[in-house]
């Protein structure tokens, strides 16, 4: 029988349970120190090395004594989210980069950097947790389906509905879900269990899915016709910067892009000629593939897209436009069979919304600029009637000035401005006359129809000495006589010109005939002969020749 009274007792239990509990966080502690330690073994050695060739051997140079360097490291744990590009569609780290991991930037990692990220792996910050939901849409706590291959279906009784219990990540930044189907329990540890006898299992997150099924893709929107309505929003061409920016040059041959350069774009009916059918999806996709993937989220499959093959492919298309759900969830797009249709209409559709957002800053900045024009062109306009305002009055004042200073002048002056102008307008009027009486004795009558017997067109005669403009038909007359007539076919002349020479030939004609009767008269008186009939030839003389064209 103990001697120990009772409370003595209770305090004796305490203490050993408490000492137990500390023994047990030792071993704990000493347990994951030497898997820790295990880990890092693994991590810095070069396991089955003669299975390596020897390229790979002799570059190794990582230890557990020396630590880890860079390039080993990534050798085996590639940062799939930097080698992706997953950030730029704001994807969350997963794993620390190695900046993160290389504490003291020595360009190694030792054993307490190491520990120190296995620490942080086998925690899932709420953060983090949060954005993964964001990202999948599929929430803790909720129903999510198997999305995965149909032949790793792992739960019995053909359920395809879970419950998501939790995410977990493992060392490379896989992320799990925990998930729990109903009465499916789990006899062993098998299948990705949580442990036997929980009715629950491990799946990787990328084969669930949201419990809301997606419309099923079909290829009916994807015909040259409908695309091109598509892209061009309703209009009927595509301009030649849209053709350069989904990279058409690729898609065509040299001389059929010419014919697009010289013509600005291209319209519907050649777009469907072009790509007849369904084959346009195809030669969009080809232009990206030609890019070696970068590893990343595609991995080995070579029908997959991935976003450094976007970015190389269509460098001005933003990334996070395309809405693609398998897009949107790990930055790759499966280009086969029907996951492809529905990836290649989100890229249209995200081309589609480029170009229709890029017309309207175009025509925004185009009312602008005719807005700013306009204005420019109005307000040239009031400074110029300003100006005109301006010279008008200066032109009265100076007038007026000028009345006044007239005014001021002495009588004599005056009057001998009066009489001045007066001598001045009767040498006008006598001028005027002498012009109007040569005008009625002299000048071109205008005919039409190219001919000079065309029918008159009296609006268009012109003075003796006004020019005739090429090209005009008609004839001039002098003392009612026509002395040229002129068809189309000549350049510019005026009438003086060939009156002068009528009146000079009519001249020669009156001395000749005056000659004549002299010559006549002179026979007659010394009887030597009857009378002179018709011209006598004159040496020099040929008479006036009237110009025809």
């Amino acid at each position: 029988v103990s001697t120990q009274s009772t409370g003595e007792q209770m305090v004796s239990h305490a203490m050993k349970m408490m000492a137990a509990a500390a023994i047990l966080l030792l071993c704990r502690a000493e347990s994951q120190a030497s898997r820790i330690e295990r880990m890092y073994q693994e991590y810095a050695t070069l396991e089955d090395a003669e299975l390596w060739g020897e390229e790979v051997v002799s570059q190794w140079g990582s230890s557990p004594k020396a630590g880890i360097r860079q390039q080993d490291w990534q050798m085996f744990h590639p940062d799939e989210w930097e080698n992706g590009k997953l950030g730029e569609l704001g994807f969350p780290r997963t794993v620390p980069g190695w900046e993160s991991l290389d504490v003291n930037g020595d360009g190694r990692i030792d054993l307490e950097e190491f520990a120190g990220f296995v620490r942080e792996m086998e925690q899932m910050p709420d953060g983090l947790v949060q954005e993964l939901e964001r990202q999948h849409g599929i929430a803790i706590g909720e129903h999510a389906r198997w999305a995965g291959d149909p032949g790793m279906w792992p739960w019995a009784f053909d359920k395809d509905v879970v419950k998501v219990l939790s995410f977990e990540r493992d060392y490379d930044g896989r992320v799990y879900a925990m998930v729990e189907s109903g009465d499916d329990v789990v006899r062993g540890p098998q299948m990705g269990s949580i442990r036997p006898g929980m009715h629950g299992r491990k799946v990787r997150l990328e084969n669930l899915a949201p419990l809301a099924r997606l419309p099923e893709p079909t290829r009916d929107g994807l015909s040259a016709a409908n695309i091109f309505v598509k892209l061009s929003d309703g209009g009927g061409k595509l301009a030649i910067g849209e053709c350069a920016e989904m990279g058409m040059e690729k898609m065509v041959g040299a001389s059929q892009w010419e014919v697009l350069v010289r013509q600005g774009g291209i319209n519907r009916a050649q777009f469907v000629r072009l790509y007849d059918r369904y084959q346009f999806g195809p030669a969009l996709v080809a232009v990206a593939a030609e890019f070696n993937q970068d590893s990343g989220a595609c991995g080995p499959n070579v029908h997959c897209l991935g976003l450094g093959q976007v970015a190389k492919a269509w460098p001005t298309l933003q990334p996070g436009s395309i809405q693609s759900p398998e897009w949107q969830r790990f930055g790759r797009m499966g280009t086969s069979k029907k996951e492809g249709w529905r990836n290649l209409q989100a890229i249209v559709d995200a081309f589609a919304l480029k170009f229709k957002e890029t017309r309207a800053e175009d025509a925004a900045k185009k009312a602008v600029h005719d807005a700013e024009v306009a204005a420019a062109r109005d307000a040239k306009a009031a400074e110029l009637a300003q100006e005109s305002t301006a010279t008008r009055a200066e032109a009265a004042q100076e007038a007026k000035a000028a009345a006044d200073l007239k005014a001021a002048q002495e009588p004599e002056v005056a009057e001998r401005d009066v009489a001045m102008a007066a001598a001045a307008k009767e040498q006008q009027r006598e001028e005027g006359e002498s012009a109007e009486e040569e005008d009625a004795n002299c000048g071109w009558h205008q005919t039409g129809g190219c001919h000079w017997r065309g029918r008159r067109e009296p609006e268009q005669d012109l003075g003796c000495k006004q020019t005739v403009p090429a090209g005009a038909s008609g004839y001039c007359h002098c003392d009612g006589k026509i002395v040229a007539r002129a068809g189309c076919n000549h350049g510019p002349f005026q009438c003086a010109e060939h009156c002068e020479a009528y009146q000079h030939a009519k001249q020669a004609r009156h001395q000749e005939q005056e000659r004549d009767r002299m010559w006549n008269r002179e026979q007659e008186q010394r009887g030597a002969g009857g009378r002179a009939y018709g011209r006598r030839w004159m040496p020099g003389f040929e008479g006036h020749r009237s110009t025809f064209w």
